[in-house]
This record gives C-alpha cells, sequence and structure tokens, in this order.
C-alpha cells in the first residue's frame, strides 16, 4: 500500500499538467446597435435581429409617414458603406453594410412594418349578382376604412381579369378624401383613357397594406360628348382640335355642320380616344357663320350635336 501516495501524486500532476483555458471567439463589432426613426412625439426604436440581420421598424398607421429618416448608431470605430438617407416606407431594397473596426462586415436587411387597427377594407361597387358599370376616361369614387385623409397616400389600381395586367388610376382635378363617421371617402380618380373594356378587380394600397375587391367591375365605351378647345375662327383648309369629355372616341366617322341649312361635312384628318384633328373644307367661303350647329357620328352610339362660332378666314 506504500505506493498508493506515489500513485495519487502522479495522477494530481497529469490532471494539473492538461489544463487548458479555452476563451470564447471575439465578438464582432461590425454592428448597428441603434436604428431610430423620429417622430411627431418622439422616436420609433427599429427592433435589430442579430440572427438573421434584419432591421424592423413597426409604424402605427396614425403617424402617416411617406418617408422615414433614420438615425443609426455603430460599434466604436465601424463605418457604414451606405449614405443614411430617408428612405420611402414602400420601399423594400434597403439594406445596410457595417464595417468594423476588427474588419468583419455585416449587412442588414431594413423591414417597414405599417401597423394598422384593422385589415383594410373597402366597400365593393358590385355585388354577386349585379356588376357595377363605368365608362372610360370616368371617375371613380371609393369607400372604404382608409384611416388618412391625404388622398396621395393612396394608391388605387385596376386589374384586367383577362390580362391579369394592373394599372394605375389617374388623378383628377378634384381628388380628395373625406371622413364619414368611421370610414373615408375617397373621390376625384379618373379611368385611363388607354384601357381595353371588360372586367377589372380594384386594388387599393396604402404604405403596404392592400384590400383588393372580391367582384369585379365591368369598364365599357360611354356615351361620347365633345368639347371644342380651339378658337372658332379658322383659314380656310385649316385644322381645329376637339376632345372628349368624360368619354372617348371610338368609331369616329364623320363631323359636319350645318352652314345656311345645308349640312357640310369638315374631314377628320386623324383621330385617338383623348382628340381628333378636324379640317375646314378649303372650298368654304369665307364670312362669319355666327353659332353654328355640328353632328358629331360614331358607329354604335348616338350622334352628338352641339353648337360652336364659326368663323372662315380667306387662306
Amino acid at each position: 500500500m506504500k505506493h498508493i501516495p506515489f500513485l495519487c501524486l502522479l495522477l494530481l500532476t497529469g490532471f494539473t499538467a492538461c489544463k487548458k483555458t479555452i476563451n470564447p471567439p471575439a465578438l464582432s463589432n461590425s454592428k448597428i446597435l441603434e436604428y431610430n426613426v423620429p417622430v411627431s412625439d418622439g422616436n420609433i426604436a427599429g427592433v435589430i435581429d442579430e440572427t438573421d440581420q434584419t432591421i424592423t421598424v413597426y409604424i402605427p398607421f396614425y403617424y402617416e409617414l411617406n418617408v422615414i429618416d433614420p438615425k443609426v448608431k455603430l460599434s466604436a470605430g465601424a463605418s457604414l458603406k451606405e449614405t443614411v438617407e430617408p428612405i420611402d416606407i414602400l420601399n423594400d431594397k434597403i439594406t445596410y453594410t457595417v464595417t468594423g473596426a476588427d474588419k468583419t462586415s455585416t449587412t442588414y436587411k431594413l423591414v417597414i412594418q405599417i401597423q394598422q387597427v384593422s385589415p383594410m377594407r373597402l366597400v365593393e361597387p358590385s355585388t354577386a349578382t349585379e356588376i357595377a358599370k363605368y365608362g372610360l376616361n370616368t371617375s371613380m369614387n371609393f369607400i372604404g376604412n382608409f384611416y388618412t385623409t391625404d388622398p396621395n397616400k393612396l394608391k388605387v389600381s385596376l386589374i384586367s381579369k383577362s390580362t391579369h395586367k394592373e394599372t394605375d388610376l389617374e388623378k383628377g382635378n378634384n381628388l380628395s378624401v373625406n371622413p364619414i363617421d368611421d370610414v373615408y371617402s375617397l373621390s376625384g380618380l379618373i379611368i385611363p383613357t388607354g384601357l381595353d373594356t371588360g372586367l377589372y378587380t380594384i386594388k387599393i394600397k396604402k404604405s403596404g397594406i392592400s384590400t383588393q375587391s372580391k367582384y369585379p367591375i365591368r369598364l365599357n365605351y360611354p356615351q361620347i360628348n365633345i368639347v371644342v378647345i380651339t378658337a372658332g375662327t379658322f383659314k380656310q383648309g385649316e385644322t381645329f382640335t376637339i376632345k372628349p369629355a368624360n368619354s372617348v372616341f371610338v368609331n369616329f366617322t364623320s363631323f359636319s355642320v350645318n352652314i345656311k341649312g345645308q349640312q357640310i361635312e369638315f374631314p377628320i384628318v386623324s383621330y385617338s380616344r383623348t382628340e381628333a384633328i378636324i379640317k375646314v373644307p378649303e372650298t368654304l367661303s369665307p364670312g362669319n357663320y355666327g353659332s353654328v350647329g355640328f353632328i358629331a357620328r360614331f358607329t354604335g352610339f348616338n350622334d352628338f350635336k352641339q353648337a360652336m362660332p364659326l368663323t372662315v378666314n380667306p387662306k
């Protein structure tokens, strides 16, 4: 048994000799420490996730922000590849690349989420049994829980059922949003003249939140109305322009003017959906004809009849 102390001493010496200190790996200092968005009553702090390298900013809808102007704080000695600039809240392509003093690099993706009280809803113009009809170049109004009085924050588009192409509605002169109790009325948007007739669904988008109609609407060619947009004094053979009002030109076949009881054809030089070029006959006698009636004919539509001033001067 006299060898036992020696054996214990040997084992203890062996364990002591094998002992080694293992240090944890050094932490990267290529980090974004803070990401803040100033708002009217303070700051919104972005949530920085180092696991998937994202910065998520949750913006309540009532701030009605179009852009954010963030403030970024980096690790000591770190630098940012990009310039920190104001960002459109619908922009989902923003990244930030940080280079640390230790030469490590980290890229963060920015995620902006708009927090709304409830899902966006649209009062649909169509139902399961009746399809609402609208004419090209006419206005559309919408009702829904848009939570804004700024019409520029709302993007409204029509999606073709046949081609799936999405087209934005145009902004008219009377574009506005008016609150009605707990919903909002959006008015003053115009259906583009270049769309095809047929079935379309409605899509409304605001700050990354959107809704789409369940039932389609039908676009058609409305009864044609005309506005004479140039002066009523012309030379023989000169042309003038007319434009449609709340309609489009289709199947335009003739334009004639009643002069002293006789219907005189004024040739249609050219026309598109949005305007027509009309020519004064070169053989029409010069003179001040006063207010004369004209008739515009379109195949498939009622004739459009109105009066215009007409004075013809020599060439």
